[in-house]
Formats: C-alpha cells, sequence, structure tokens
C-alpha cells in the first residue's frame, strides 16, 4: 500500500506493468484495499487488448474475493471471447468454478467446460488446477466411466 504513492511520477507504462504485478499480489494474498488501488492505476490504460483482458479478469478476480461471485461471474463472462487466449481460457475455467459452486449450472455440464479447457491453455499450473477439478467433477457427477484402473507394474 505504502508504495502505490511512490510510483504516480513514473511514466504510465511502467506504472502499469508494476499496478498490474501489484493487483495479483495483492489478491493472491487476500488484499481486497491493495488490489483495488493498483486496479484504479489501471482503469484508464490505453493498453492492447492482451492488458485490457488481464485488467479485467484482476477486477473479476477481486469481485470474487470481496464476495461478489455473482458479479465475478459476469466479469468473467465478458473477458471469455477475449482475443487473449490465456485470460479466455482463466476465465471459462473461473466462471465454471463458481458456477458449480452456485448450483447455477448442472456437473455434467461443467464437466462439458472443463473438458473443452483442455486443450485451451497450456500453462502447467492451469493444466494442474483444471484435470483437480474435472475429476472432482466426474466423482460428484458420479460418473467413473472414464476412470481406468490398470494393474500395478511390478
Amino acid at each position: 500500500m505504502s508504495f502505490i504513492s511512490l510510483i504516480k511520477d513514473y511514466p504510465q507504462e511502467l506504472k502499469e506493468r508494476i499496478a498490474l504485478i501489484g493487483a495479483q499480489t495483492a489478491i493472491d494474498s487476500n488484499d481486497d484495499i491493495s488490489a483495488q488501488n493498483f486496479l484504479d492505476i489501471l482503469k484508464d490504460s490505453d493498453g492492447n487488448d492482451y492488458r485490457k483482458a488481464n485488467i479485467a479478469f484482476l477486477n473479476a478476480q477481486k469481485f470474487e474475493l470481496q464476495g461478489y461471485p455473482r458479479n465475478a461471474i459476469r466479469e468473467y463472462t465478458r473477458i471469455k471471447d477475449s482475443i487473449s487466449q490465456k485470460y479466455s481460457s482463466l476465465a471459462r475455467f473461473n466462471k465454471a468454478v463458481l458456477e458449480d459452486k452456485l448450483n447455477l449450472i448442472p456437473p455434467a455440464r461443467v464437466i462439458s467446460e472443463f473438458e473443452r479447457l483442455r486443450y485451451a491453455w497450456g500453462e502447467v499450473p492451469f493444466k494442474q488446477k483444471l484435470l483437480d477439478n474435472l475429476a472432482r467433477a466426474y466423482v460428484k457427477n458420479k460418473d467413473l466411466s472414464l476412470i481406468h484402473i490398470s494393474e500395478p507394474t511390478r
């Protein structure tokens, strides 16, 4: 929080890069006030479509952190058709997770969305989180037909 005032005289491009990192760090540490302050720096960004998708994604995460899941879902919905493959995939994933938590969509639809996301973005942490949630969704739906049990190798 104390560093935000220090960057006010920085060039806009540098301020935005710092604010993007600061906002994500604040969200990851559950600090919605700092996240909002960093997002305020970014609200007048003239960045490209990828940066705008990143900012919108951070804003959606902030809504989720603040306990406004329906606002977060609305924001994720806006991002899912973004030109940014990364933020489109992340938004679709987070939207499906939230809709599942709120029981807004049936488990079969959650599974369908997760299956479509399997090849959408290749970042390893994303893939691991996706596969973990996909497995949970199959178990929740009592659909264990895709689980293949093999004999242990010797």
